[in-house]
C-alpha cells in the first residue's frame, strides 16, 4: 500500500497508512492520514458472483 501511495500520490509520502479493522466487506480499507481512507480489493479478487451478463470479466 505504501509503495502504491508513493507512486500515485507523491504529495502524501509522509501520511500514515493504517489498516482498518475488518467490517464484513470483501474490500480492504486503510486510513490514509487522519482525514482520508483507501479501499482496495483483496489481492485474490476472484468474486465472479458479483459480475453480471455483459461484464467482460464474467466471460472468464
Amino acid at each position: 500500500m505504501r509503495r502504491l501511495i508513493q507512486a500515485q500520490f507523491p504529495q502524501w509520502p509522509t501520511l500514515a497508512v493504517t489498516p482498518v479493522r475488518v467490517d464484513g466487506c470483501d474490500d480492504r480499507t486503510y486510513r490514509l492520514g487522519t482525514t482520508m481512507s483507501v479501499r482496495m480489493p483483496p489481492a485474490n479478487d476472484d468474486n465472479d458472483e458479483v459480475r453480471g451478463p455483459g461484464d467482460p470479466a464474467s466471460d472468464r
